[in-house]
């Protein structure tokens, strides 16, 4: 669809260089996923854990959960018909 060239010039040291934007990148997102956690476990207060005690002491409960948590992962955006079609 859209079409374009993109040259890269290394400098003598590129390697080096790439190797510090990629540590970095990964370093920046560890962090955040840090934050984010914490920030997720004061926001709810201890209420997803509490809940998961309470519904993993019963088999139907952990049946439940799971197949709760296994909807919300798949029901995420799917590419329509014509997407699938055109990529294969």
């Amino acid at each position: 669809m859209f079409e374009s060239e993109l040259e890269i010039e290394l400098s003598p040291d590129g390697e080096t260089e790439l190797a510090a934007f990629v540590l970095g990148g990964i370093g920046i997102f560890l962090i955040g996923i840090h934050y984010a956690g914490s920030h997720l476990q004061k926001i709810t207060g201890g209420f997803f854990q509490k809940l998961l005690t309470k519904v993993s002491g019963h088999p139907i409960g952990m049946f439940a959960a799971g197949a709760t948590l296994g909807f919300m992962i798949r029901s995420g955006r799917r590419p329509n018909q014509q997407q699938v079609l055109s990529n294969t």
